[in-house]
């Protein structure tokens, strides 16, 4: 757990989304090297969840995702969650990724 006031680490690996077999999805950053039987994630909302980083056991991922771009982003959750249907619905995929650190050039 994060003390209060502490910072998140700086996590050295690129962003991921991590989905999990019983549905739930997490996005973060991979942290150190990886195991033979799983990796480190620091999630993008280590403030707000008060995370310091967190062990996935890779019996307990069912897709594991790098997404490079807001674009790319995007493509991910059409695939995997269906079309959006109507602007609002963008707009607030938009500000999720926003939140988790994807800017329009990234």
């Amino acid at each position: 757990m994060l003390a209060p006031g502490e910072q998140p680490i700086a996590p050295d690996g690129g962003k991921v989304r991590v989905t999990l077999v019983d549905g739930r999805t997490i996005d973060g950053h991979r942290d150190g090297t990886e195991g033979a039987q799983g990796f480190f994630l620091v999630p993008a909302d280590a403030q707000k969840t008060n995370t310091k980083r967190i062990y996935v056991s890779r019996t307990a991922v069912a897709h594991l995702s790098k997404v490079k771009s807001v674009k790319a982003a995007l493509r991910y959750l059409n695939k995997s969650q269906g079309l959006a249907k109507g602007g609002r619905e963008l707009d607030q995929a938009l500000t999720e990724l926003r939140k988790l650190g994807y800017t329009g050039g990234s």
